[in-house]
């Protein structure tokens, strides 16, 4: 049995304009001690799946309409929020893009970081201290004396993250949800993000997930990965499978703009994924990425394509692919 199975999940959100699909029919296993990368562009339903499985919601405008998100079994769409509470923390933690906005300004590190294992942990706010430093040097934090008792404005961007992702292992969850958590950072300090990840996910056996919109965060990193466009999940498999053989033309185009080592100027230009994403008042019952691909037919802007399987857990929604099938099967 997988640690977490989603089944199914749509989710809605209520706007001044209408009803947003935010989450159309996603499935998707995380097993234990793996790292699932979700990629996929801005507005692809990325960061509202991660929202909908730490149940962070808004609940005036954001609901679960189908589905189930299941957690060592149990169906967590259900819980309340207390029970919400003492799972989140405990079996699940999230990383937020900007470590900034996700450390209180008025508290020390050290004070954010004691007080949370304290009252997780049920233990004395001295006791808290002692492990809120190992936490930090666990994260790669060497001065860690200057760092408890900095605010987080006087700390890097990168000693920042490292103090958000410290305060999130902290209590050792099961899953380790990551949010785009290299976004405000220069590339060195990404590397050395993406890299204490991968650190905690070997020696804590923490499972990942890791949203980014960039296939070259996540070529080193994780397991599998499923690419998401318009809420959906679009293609899925090994990380191996997937940048050897892509299948899905818009997992084509976004490994084709990631920028390869050596790539000389003037005779290799990056491909771009022409149009922009759908609208998701509007989407069509069709294909939601035909208008963009270079490969549509007629087909595509009639029908809702289903999934074409190509072994190893490696799937592609999508017309063009059926041919392929048969091929890649025999």
């Amino acid at each position: 049995m997988s640690l977490l199975e989603v089944c199914n999940l749509h989710t809605e959100i209520t706007t001044p304009r209408g009803m947003v699909k935010a989450i159309n029919g996603i499935d998707f296993q995380l097993e234990s001690g793996e790292i699932l990368a979700l990629v996929g562009e801005s507005g692809s339903g990325k960061s509202m799946t991660a929202m909908s499985i730490m149940g962070l919601l808004p609940k005036k405008t954001a609901r679960i309409t189908e589905g189930s998100i299941r957690l060592n079994e149990r169906d967590i769409t259900k819980f309340s929020e207390k029970e919400y509470n003492l799972i989140r923390g405990q079996e699940m933690a999230m990383i937020f893009q900007n470590p900034l906005t996700a450390l209180d300004p008025t508290y020390k590190i050290g004070q954010q970081l004691s007080k949370t294992i304290a009252f997780r942990k049920n233990i004395n706010l001295k006791e808290a201290k002692k492990e809120a430093s190992y936490w930090l040097e666990k994260v790669g934090i060497s001065d860690v004396d200057r760092v408890m008792n900095a605010y987080p404005h006087a700390l890097s961007g990168g000693m920042r993250q490292r103090a958000v992702i410290a305060m999130t292992i902290s209590c050792q969850p099961k899953i380790l949800i990551a949010d785009e958590p290299t976004t405000a950072l220069d590339a060195t300090i990404q590397k050395q993000i993406l890299t204490l990840l991968k650190k905690i996910n070997q020696e804590l056996n923490i499972s990942v997930i890791i949203i980014t919109h960039d296939f070259g965060v996540v070529a080193n990193l994780s397991d599998k990965v499923a690419v998401m466009y318009a809420g959906k999940i679009i293609e899925y498999g090994e990380t191996r499978s997937i940048f050897s053989s892509p299948r899905h033309p818009y997992t084509q185009g976004l490994i084709k703009a990631v920028p390869e080592i050596g790539m000389k100027k003037l005779h290799h230009r990056l491909v771009q994924i022409d149009g922009s994403p759908p609208d998701l008042l509007t989407l069509p019952k069709s294909c939601s990425f035909a208008p963009r691909c270079r490969e549509a037919t007629s087909r595509c802007f009639a029908q809702a394509p289903n999934k074409v399987a190509f072994g190893n857990e490696h799937f592609a929604v999508c017309f063009n692919r059926e041919a392929e099938r048969r091929d890649h099967t025999g």
